[in-house]
This record gives structure tokens, sequence and C-alpha cells, in this order.
């Protein structure tokens, strides 16, 4: 920001048609911006100065984007009801920036954009990256993510639950044997919605180029779009195998149960 917005200096004005071009895609001119004293800025990462300045850069990623018109952008509630949740932990720069990015969320079925306000402006680009997909893609992938979830679920744990009566004679860490199985089908089961993701970061790194931040601050960008991606990629796998194991802990006390009867019986 150049310097502080001045009450004659029309920014009211300039702020209402902030917004109403964030919703329509396209950039206010450039005047516009100088006259009320703002302008992009070099750095793009994390909590902008001003209020505005944050909704203008949001517009910059927009136009970069060219996402389409039907995209609607809304208040981020997920990011109200975190912040209820988790407020009692504290207020500092790391839980607001957590609340920014759990704030921000994009629903491929009612076609809306979230954005956390305290959240990296990286996660803003990739959430925009999400709407460029094709709307039958989107439609398909985004509708599937539950479903597939609990066909992955189905499908991990009779083979745990027998893998646990197989090992019934080993010894109790045989569990974990049920395990690479599990995080291998849930790593499958998981697949589309890793390949969005990464579609969406790549997107939104490249938006970050086309509207000019410095290759450092790309660079936080990456890391930061880097870890969210991490803990998709860790999510399905980890699911998998801590159901196979919890699945292979029943079967081996189901199985040493039936034992336990048949000798019973035999006495």
């Amino acid at each position: 920001m150049a310097e502080q917005e001045k009450p004659d200096s029309g920014a009211g004005t300039v702020g209402d048609a902030a917004k109403a071009y964030l919703l329509q895609g396209a950039l206010p001119a450039a005047g516009s911006l100088a006259s009320a004293g703002l302008t992009l800025g070099p750095s793009f990462i994390g909590q902008a100065a001003h209020p505005l300045q944050r909704q203008l850069r949001l517009i910059a990623l927009r136009d970069a984007l060219k996402v389409p018109a039907d995209i609607k952008v809304v208040s981020p509630t997920a990011h109200e009801r975190f912040g209820q949740m988790l407020g009692g932990l504290g207020s500092g720069p790391k839980m607001q920036r957590l609340l920014g990015i759990l704030g921000s969320s994009y629903n491929p079925l009612k076609r809306e954009v979230s954005f956390g306000e305290t959240g990296p402006i990286a996660i803003a680009a990739h959430e925009f990256g999400h709407s460029t997909a094709p709307k039958l893609w989107s439609t398909i992938e985004g509708g599937s993510r539950k479903p597939l979830q609990f066909a992955a679920g189905m499908t991990v744990l009779p083979g745990g639950y027998r893998k646990g009566k197989e090992t019934v004679d080993e010894g109790p860490s045989s569990v974990l044997k049920a395990m690479p199985r599990g995080a291998a089908i849930g790593t499958a089961f998981g697949a589309p919605a890793l390949l969005e993701e990464g579609r969406a970061s790549i997107k939104a790194v490249q938006a970050l180029r086309r509207i000019g931040l410095s290759n450092k601050e790309i660079a936080k960008a990456v890391l930061q779009l880097g870890a969210a991606f991490s803990s998709y990629a860790a999510a399905p796998a980890l699911g998998g195998a801590a159901a196979a194991s919890f699945a292979a802990v029943l079967g081996r006390y189901m199985a040493g149960r039936q034992r336990r009867k048949a000798r019973e019986s035999q006495q």
C-alpha cells in the first residue's frame, strides 16, 4: 500500500467496485487504484495490509486464471465455525493463519469458492485453481470423494479382518502386516482427488507467477501448497492403514475366541 487511505480519496467507491469486480472477474482500472492510494504491492503471501488490497489481489488471481463467470465467491462459513471451535486455543498469527486455511474451500457442486481472510494468498489461488476444471470433471470428481472413501473402507476392512485371522498364531505385531495393503487401497481410491489437488496447485503457481510474484515468494507459495498436498496424499494412505490394522485386531480377536470355544466344547 503506497499510503494510507484518505476520507476524500473515493476509497469507499473503489471498495464497492472491488467487491463487484471480485464477483465479475475483471480487474479495476489502474487509475482507480491510484486514486485510492493503493497498489497490489510486491508481497502477495500472507494477509494483506488492507482488506481492499487483499480483495484486489484476489481479483488479480481470478483474472489471471480466467475463472469461469458462474463461479461465486461466498463467505467462509467454515472459517467462522472453526474460529468458534478453536478460539480457546489462542489467537496468535499461526492460529489465525490456520483458521484462514481451514476457511478456504471450493464446492464443485455449488460452484462456490470461499477464502479465510487470514489465510495465505497461495491457498486462495489454489481454490481458484479448482474452479478452472471442466464442469463434468469437477462434478464427477467432487461428488465422488465421499463415495470413494466409503468404498475404500469397505474394501480395506474385509482384507484386514482376514489377515488378522490368518496371523492369529503370530505375535500381536502381526496386525501390522495388514497395513501396507490398506494404505495402498486407500491411496488408489484417493487418486482422483490427489490428481485434482495437484492440478489446482499447478494452476495456482502459474497464476501467482502471472501476477508478478518474485522467485522468493513463489518458492514460499510452493512450500505452502506442497505441505497442503502432502496432507491430502497422506490422509487416504494413513486412513487405509489404520482401518486395516483395526480390522486385523478384530480378526485376531474373533479367531482366538473361536479357538477358545472349540477347546471348551472338547473338554
